[in-house]
C-alpha cells in the first residue's frame, strides 16, 4: 500500500513538461484517459500542443453501462450512444477542441470513412484560425473534400501537408506568409490556382508535389527540397524550355516519385533541372526497375558525359539491364579531368553486368 501511493505521488508531482512530453507521445483517447489519475493530471491533456486525430485508431466506448472518460470526468452524460460511427468521431473531437485550453501547435486530422461531410471539418479549420497558432497542419481525408478560405487565416504555419482534397480558393495576398514546408498530394487543383498557392509562400523551401509541371518550377527559386511525381509530364517538344527564367540556386535535393522510361521527355525535364539548379547535391530516383530487362539491345552509345552521378547511374543501369550488350561507347565532355576519368573507369569496371562480354 505504502510502495503503491509512493509511485501514485510521483506520477502526480512530474514537472508539466515532462507531463506534456508523455501526453503527447499518446493517442488523444489514452492521453484523456490519464484525467482520472489524479487531481493534478485531470486538466493537463487539455494544454498537450500536438493533437492527432485519426478515424481508424479514434474509438469510443459504446457499452451501455459504461460512460465515457469525459462523462466521468465533467459528470456529464452525453447523448453519443445513439450516434453513428461517424457523429462520435466528430463529438469526440469537438469535445477535445472546446475543452482545450492551451496553444495547438500541430493538427492532424485523418479520415478514411466515406460519406464524410464537410461542414463538420470546416468548422474544425475555423476554430483552429480563431485560436492561430497552429505551425504544423495535416489533413488527409480521402475523399473530394472542399477546402475553406478559413485555412488562409492560418498565418503561423510553416508545414502544410494535404492529402486527397480540393483547393480553388485563390489565396489572398498574404498567403501563407511563414510556411516554409508545403506537400500536395491527390489534390484537385487547377494550374492557375497552384502557381498562385506556390507564389503565395514567400519563404518556401521544401515542396511534394503530385504532379510535374515547368510553370511550377518558375516560382520555386526559394526551395532546397524538392519531390514530385512524373506521371503526368506530357509537354510538347515545341514548348519545353531549356532552361528556367531563374536559377534554382538554393535546390540542393530532388526526389523523382513514380519515374517512367515510358515518358517521352523524362530526360529533357530532368536536364532542365540539373541545368537550372547549380547547386544540386543529390537526386533521388523512387521507382522499381525489377521488371526492365534490355534483352535486344547490343549497342550502346552516350555522349557529352560530364561525370555526374546520375549519368554514371545511368550507364550502370544499362550495363546491369542488358545481357547481349556487345558494345559501349561514352564521349567524355572537355571538363572531365584525367583524375576524373579514372575514376569513371574504375567505377564502372566493378559495376554489375548483365552480359558475359
Amino acid at each position: 500500500m505504502k510502495a503503491s501511493r509512493l509511485s501514485s505521488d510521483i506520477i502526480s508531482s512530474l514537472p508539466p513538461i515532462i507531463k506534456e512530453t508523455n501526453l503527447c507521445l499518446l493517442p488523444i483517447q489514452e492521453a484523456v484517459r490519464t484525467s482520472v489519475l489524479s487531481k493534478e493530471w485531470r486538466y493537463s491533456w487539455t494544454k498537450i500542443p500536438k493533437l492527432v486525430f485519426d478515424d481508424r485508431k479514434f474509438r469510443i466506448s459504446t457499452e451501455l453501462n459504461r460512460s465515457s472518460v469525459m462523462e466521468q470526468t465533467f459528470h456529464n452524460l452525453s447523448e453519443r450512444k445513439t450516434m453513428s460511427d461517424k457523429g462520435k468521431f466528430f463529438y469526440a473531437t469537438y469535445q477535445v477542441l472546446l475543452l482545450h485550453q492551451g496553444p495547438i501547435l500541430e493538427f492532424t486530422l485523418s479520415m478514411h470513412g466515406a460519406n464524410y461531410g464537410c461542414v463538420e471539418i470546416d468548422q474544425m479549420i475555423t476554430h483552429l484560425s480563431r485560436k492561430n497558432t497552429v505551425t504544423k497542419l495535416m489533413l488527409d481525408l480521402n475523399n473530394s473534400y472542399r477546402l475553406p478560405l478559413s485555412i488562409f487565416s492560418l498565418q503561423q504555419l510553416t508545414d502544410l501537408t494535404l492529402t486527397h482534397c480540393e483547393i480553388d480558393h485563390q489565396p489572398p495576398s498574404n498567403g501563407f506568409a511563414s510556411l516554409t514546408s508545403l506537400c500536395l498530394e491527390g489534390v484537385d487543383i487547377t494550374k492557375k490556382t497552384h502557381l498562385d498557392l506556390i507564389s503565395s509562400c514567400p519563404v518556401l523551401k521544401r515542396l511534394e508535389l503530385g504532379a510535374a509541371l515547368i510553370e511550377l518550377l518558375k516560382c520555386l527559386h526559394g526551395v532546397a527540397q524538392l519531390t514530385c511525381g512524373l506521371w503526368n509530364v506530357g509537354f510538347e517538344k515545341s514548348v519545353f524550355p531549356r532552361e528556367l527564367p531563374t536559377l534554382l540556386v538554393h535546390l540542393k535535393y530532388v526526389c523523382l516519385v513514380h519515374w517512367s522510361f515510358i515518358d517521352k521527355f523524362w530526360l529533357r525535364l530532368l536536364a532542365l533541372l540539373m541545368r537550372s539548379s547549380p547547386n544540386l547535391e543529390k537526386i533521388e530516383i523512387l521507382e522499381d526497375f525489377s521488371d526492365i530487362w534490355l534483352e535486344h539491345l547490343h549497342e550502346f552509345v552516350i555522349g557529352y558525359f560530364g561525370c555526374m552521378i546520375l549519368d554514371l547511374e545511368l550507364v550502370k543501369f544499362i550495363l546491369a539491364k542488358s545481357p547481349l550488350l556487345k558494345k559501349v561507347r561514352i564521349t567524355l565532355t572537355d571538363q572531365v579531368s584525367k583524375d576524373e576519368k579514372l575514376k569513371i573507369c574504375k567505377i564502372l569496371l566493378r559495376s554489375p553486368r548483365a552480359s558475359p562480354q
